[in-house]
């Protein structure tokens, strides 16, 4: 894929030339550990076409020349390394503290990050803010654009905070983009059927897994509840779907029977009915622009009634 030069100040760039950047990125890493450089060639493998379809979006409805940008949860830093080497923006990440458990103490505070690659050295200001509790370290109406990828599954209590944060720190007419797995796509409808869970837990902390999957229609409400008028959304295939069947496990009937029903799930969800065809792909993808001041929608579906954000807040959010 070769992406050219659109309204957004991205230079020209291919698939390629993204490819090379973020490896080189990895293989830049001071690091005396060789699992981390590991993890994350894996975790580029797998997500790659996702960041590359982020990057068009990007491109399409992002419309500001040398605008101002925040991306929220950088980790592992590649679209954010893709910002800094082909946009002319001003980039501001934050993050949540590395391996946080809730209740931890931690300091709201901006720090410097550097990246490496291609044989270059990055520099962009980087807040620690857990985005799911936190007021923004940011004036009203900050930002052109904030991008929002692979983040709204990772959060543990409730999207509503960092999703009115978003809104507040967005100018008017500014764009959101969105990204998480679908929580709808048949392999994970697969794994829940046939070994009850579809995440592990991780040895990066609590948020270090996927809590809370998304359907399309939940992640578009609950934004256009909060005033972010969504633009376009879809869902698409955003990795290679192979799986090592039996190759790294003992051959059993169960697991030969879970492989069967693998491939089955595989071939039904990519037939040409409607039902399906509405859960098709791996990965969900909104644009979202701001209309309106954030009212902290949370819809009755997705919460208790008894649901109480912060007990000491006046404006906690409220189920409606």
């Amino acid at each position: 894929m070769r992406h050219k030069k659109g309204p957004m100040a991205l230079r020209p760039f291919t698939d390629e030339s993204l490819e090379a950047l973020l490896k080189s990125r990895i293989e830049s890493l001071k690091t005396n550990a060789a699992a981390l450089p590991q993890e994350l060639n894996e975790y580029l493998r797998v997500s790659f076409k996702r960041i590359s379809y982020t990057l068009g979006l990007m491109r399409k409805y992002y419309r500001k020349d040398k605008g101002k940008v925040l991306e929220i949860g950088c980790f592992p830093f590649f679209l954010t390394t893709a910002m800094l080497e082909f946009s002319d923006d001003t980039l501001t990440g934050i993050s949540a503290p590395e391996g946080l458990w809730p209740g931890a103490p931690y300091e709201i505070k901006q720090e410097n990050a550097f990246i490496r690659a291609v044989g270059k050295v990055y520099q962009f200001p980087y807040w620690q803010v857990n985005a799911e509790k936190d007021r923004f370290p940011f004036e009203d109406k900050t930002f052109d654009m904030v991008l929002c990828s692979e983040v709204i599954e990772h959060l543990v209590h409730s999207p509503v905070n960092m999703i009115c944060e978003i809104n507040r720190v967005l100018k008017d007419d500014g764009i959101l983009i969105l990204t998480t797995p679908n929580g709808l796509f048949w392999e994970y409808l697969y794994k829940l059927f046939f070994y009850g869970s579809w995440e592990p837990y991780s040895k990066y902390g609590v948020y270090g897994r996927h809590n809370r999957l998304w359907a399309l229609n939940e992640a578009c409400d609950i934004l256009e509840g909060n005033n972010l008028k969504v633009i376009h959304s879809f869902s698409r295939y955003s990795r290679d779907n192979t799986r090592e069947l039996m190759s790294k496990k003992n051959f059993t009937l169960v697991n030969f029977i879970q492989d069967i029903g693998y491939i089955f799930f595989g071939l039904l969800f990519k037939l040409p009915v409607a039902f399906f065809q509405k859960k098709k792909g791996d990965q969900l993808y909104i644009v979202a622009q701001k209309k309106a001041e954030a009212i902290r929608y949370c819809p009755g579906y997705l919460y208790d009634t008894n649901f109480i954000y912060n007990v000491e807040d006046p404006a906690r959010d409220e189920v409606k």
